[in-house]
């Protein structure tokens, strides 16, 4: 049985989580998506791409976005799509926070905004997704 939709309360708007990857973190990432790209894992050819160090997998960080947007909305069941644009690099070993926020619900969807920070408060990536609220709650 589906539950019923709930309207959404302040507690349930936003949520943050802090993630970071180090070098033997992004190996493994790359070892299980198959993306071996030198940026990723090796300093020198990250340099020689004009990247200060090795950069983190964007398809790694949208993941993180997705964790944290999913428990915005109830689990990732209701999550339905999550579009995300990168504007800047994450650098290994460097904090990210990643906020999501339910900024909008109509009917049985939600609308949610993804942020994803490093410490000094530049954007790396932000986005948007949709959600069911089918079984929000």
């Amino acid at each position: 049985m589906l539950d019923r939709p709930r309207k959404m309360t302040a507690e349930r708007v936003a949520k943050s989580r802090e993630y970071s990857a180090d070098g033997a973190a992004l190996a493994k990432y790359a070892e299980a998506s198959g993306d071996h790209n030198p940026i990723h894992l090796d300093p020198d050819a990250a340099r020689k791409a004009g990247l200060e160090d090795c950069v983190v997998h964007g398809m790694l960080i949208m993941a993180w976005a997705a964790s944290v947007a999913a428990e915005v909305v109830g689990g990732a069941q209701n999550l339905k799509s999550l579009r995300m644009r990168f504007k800047s690099p994450l650098y290994v070993g460097v904090q990210a926070t990643v906020t999501a926020e339910a900024v909008e619900a109509t009917g049985e969807q939600i609308d949610v905004r993804v942020t994803v920070s490093d410490p000094s408060g530049l954007t790396c990536a932000s986005g948007s997704g949709i959600a069911t609220a089918r079984r929000f709650h």
